[in-house]
Formats: C-alpha cells, sequence, structure tokens
C-alpha cells in the first residue's frame, strides 16, 4: 500500500506497519524451520526489500545475503531467482558504498554454479546460464579490480554457451549435449521457470564488447608496469656514476 501513497509520512507509515508483519513472519518462519528453508529465504527476502524501501539498507543487507545462500543451497534451485537475488545484491553494496562486502556471496556464487549444473541447467538453459554468468562477473568486477581474469573466463565461458546454442539452432538439430547431460541427472529434482528473459544475440554482443574492453584495460596495464619498469632502470643508469 505504501507504494501507492503521494504524502511521503503516510507512505513511510505504511511501510513500518508492513515490516512489523513481515518482521514477526520472519521470525516464525526461523523458529520452526530454521534459517536455511526455502520459506524461511522467502521471508528473509521479503523483508529485506521492506527495510529496503524504508531506506534501512544496513539492515537489508544481511537478509539479501542469507536469501542468497538458502537460494543456491536448495534441493530444487532456479536459475531466475537466483539472478534475482544476485541483481539485488549486487545493487544494495554499490548503493551502500561496500564493494569489498560483496566477498561475502563467493561460497553461495560457487555452491549454486555446482548446483544448476548436476542438474543439467547449464545445457537445457545456455543463454539463460551465459547471462547468469554474465552478472557473476559483474560482480566479480565490482568486488575488485584484480578479479578481472576471473571475469574474463566466466565471459569466455559464457560465450561458449551461447555459440553452441546458437549452433544447434541453425542447425536444426536437437541438443544431444543436453539430452545426455539430462539423461546422467534424470533423477535429480529440477524446479520449472529457470529461463531468462533474454536476447541471445544481444547478450553475445554484449559479452564480446565487455570482453575487448577488459582485455584492452590489461594491456594497457601490462604495457604501463613495462615502461615503468624500464623508467626505474633508466633512471638508476643514469644516477650512476
Amino acid at each position: 500500500r505504501g507504494d501507492f501513497c503521494q504524502d511521503a509520512q503516510a507512505r513511510n507509515h505504511c511501510y513500518d506497519k508492513a515490516i512489523k508483519l513481515q518482521e514477526e513472519s520472519y521470525q516464525l518462519y526461523m523458529q520452526v524451520l530454521g534459517p536455511k528453508k526455502p520459506l524461511t529465504g522467502w521471508a528473509m527476502e521479503d523483508l529485506a526489500g521492506a527495510y529496503q524501501r524504508r531506506g534501512r539498507l544496513e539492515d537489508a543487507k544481511p537478509l539479501l545475503l542469507q536469501a542468497l545462500r538458502v537460494e543456491c543451497s536448495k534441493d530444487i534451485i532456479k536459475l531466475a531467482s537466483m539472478a534475482r537475488l544476485l541483481d539485488s545484491v549486487l545493487e544494495l553494496h554499490e548503493a551502500t558504498s561496500d564493494n569489498a562486502g560483496l566477498a561475502a556471496c563467493q561460497d553461495a556464487i560457487n555452491e549454486g554454479l555446482e548446483n544448476l549444473q548436476k542438474r543439467g541447467i547449464h545445457t537445457s538453459e545456455a543463454v539463460s546460464y551465459a547471462a547468469l554468468l554474465q552478472k557473476i562477473a559483474k560482480i566479480l568486477l565490482a568486488h575488485d579490480e584484480l578479479n578481472r581474469d576471473g571475469a574474463v573466463d566466466l565471459l569466455e565461458e559464457g560465450l561458449r554457451y551461447l555459440s553452441g546454442s546458437a549452433e544447434r539452432s541453425r542447425s536444426g538439430q536437437p541438443d544431444t549435449a543436453a539430452d545426455d547431460e539430462e539423461e546422467r541427472h534424470f533423477y535429480i529434482p529440477k524446479a520449472g521457470q529457470q529461463e531468462l528473459d533474454v536476447d541471445a544475440a544481444a547478450l553475445h554482443r554484449d559479452i564480446e564488447v565487455q570482453l575487448e574492453q577488459l582485455r584492452h584495460s590489461a594491456a594497457a596495464e601490462a604495457s604501463r608496469m613495462i615502461f615503468e619498469v624500464v623508467d626505474d632502470e633508466v633512471t638508476e643508469s643514469c644516477a650512476s656514476p
């Protein structure tokens, strides 16, 4: 209701009432189910959203991180939910100038990727999986530019998934790789709605541009380092009697 209030005081009053209810719901889920169940994870995300609307960003941050951990560890993980939470976590950390805190996502991201691969989502939904890898690369770079090599690896992996998917579409042949993967993991439960709303061609172009920029910056940095070393040697040589 607060989202539709024009008056700021009335809007905040509605948000505060909603927060009390969300906090009560969250505490009940924690008491009955514990912190690792999907329902608790959804309650965490809902409460974090309410805190964000009220400007309580620091209170929202740990809840979103824990919601991400819950999603990534679920028996039936959803790629779309993982992607949504990654976007929210990144947005929140950037809004609070806490890019260093993104390091807390690492274990959850690794577990989520492994979980998706166990279920064959990386092949059955190759385009969406490539989009997810791009989001993770963005988080790596936001955390620290020193993660550039890791981001490049993820983007290159994303391109391989996109290229394979495009080649199968052009040939009109069935996705045997995905079928084989599905057969190997047929006994593992998999949720529906795994795909993202992604334009494969646009994503492919976007990743190629990102890779070109990252490689260019890496080459420029290497060149600058070489110049500095040579310049130091020249300075030392000139200073010698």
